[in-house]
């Protein structure tokens, strides 16, 4: 990785070696993409700057990297999910399955850098270095259900897929995004769905309600049926087409 020359190295030195202690974005003690987004922005918090001799700040990976909006699906800390920090555009444009075998992956290892599945990681690698493909991007919108996908151009299908995501990546109404939402926001969407007995709701009960009030299986994302299938704990769901989850929901219920 190329690093551009700071101006403050000692304050660096600090500043780095305070998050890593800390438990925030990962176990303490333990270096992570996320500890390293984190300390660049506090180093600059503290008035850290980078010097103009060198590889520019802004052209090295560490840069390119940490200006995206790093995160998870289910807007959770990793340490605490299980699930692995990633940019925006990349949790994005992962499907769902993809998403959840790198997770995984991570869940199983002791240590916490792991490899992700080999798949997984080169398609992050190609859509860091030279964005996604229209295939990739075709992939996503059928996890999705996105009518008219096959005769979009490529702008098309991105712009659908952004449409079509919340601001972790997640389709919109699936489970974890409600989850997300405050309970106000959530008894405003049941009046919407006009749900019965929604002033009397708690939290979980409104997202259960909103949950089953988005129609049939069959109407529902494939990212709302994975959520479905996490929730009623269906081995190998991770592997599942969207067909195939909905027949194991079905014969779950």
């Amino acid at each position: 990785m190329t690093d551009a020359k700071k101006t403050d190295p000692e304050l660096w030195e600090k500043v780095k070696k305070e998050i890593t202690e800390s438990d925030k974005g990962g176990d303490p003690g333990q270096w992570s993409a996320r500890k390293a987004q984190m300390s660049v922005q506090e180093y600059k918090k503290r008035g850290g700057g980078y010097a103009d001799e060198g590889p520019d700040q802004k052209d090295t990976d560490l840069h390119e990297w940490t200006e995206e909006d790093w995160g998870t699906k289910s807007g959770g800390e990793s340490g605490e999910t299980g699930e692995r920090y990633l940019p925006k555009k990349v949790r994005m444009l992962l499907t769902e399955d993809e998403y959840a075998r790198s997770t995984q992956k991570k869940k199983g290892a002791e240590e916490q850098f792991v490899d992700q599945p080999d798949d997984v990681r080169d398609k992050v690698a190609h859509i860091k270095h030279n964005g996604p493909t229209k295939e990739m991007l075709v992939e996503r919108a059928k996890d999705l259900d996105i009518e008219g996908h096959s005769s979009m151009t490529k702008d098309e299908l991105l712009k659908a897929i952004e449409d079509a995501t919340d601001e972790n990546g997640r389709g919109h109404g699936s489970r974890t995004s409600l989850e997300q939402m405050s309970k106000s926001a959530l008894q405003d969407r049941a009046a919407d769905a006009d749900i019965d007995g929604r002033s009397s709701m708690s939290k979980d009960e409104l997202v259960d309600a909103l949950v089953e009030a988005g129609g049939n299986l069959s109407d529902k994302t494939k990212d709302e049926l994975m959520d479905m299938a996490r929730d009623k704990d269906i081995e190998g769901r991770s592997g599942m087409t969207k067909d195939e989850l909905v027949k194991a929901l079905k014969d779950a219920s």
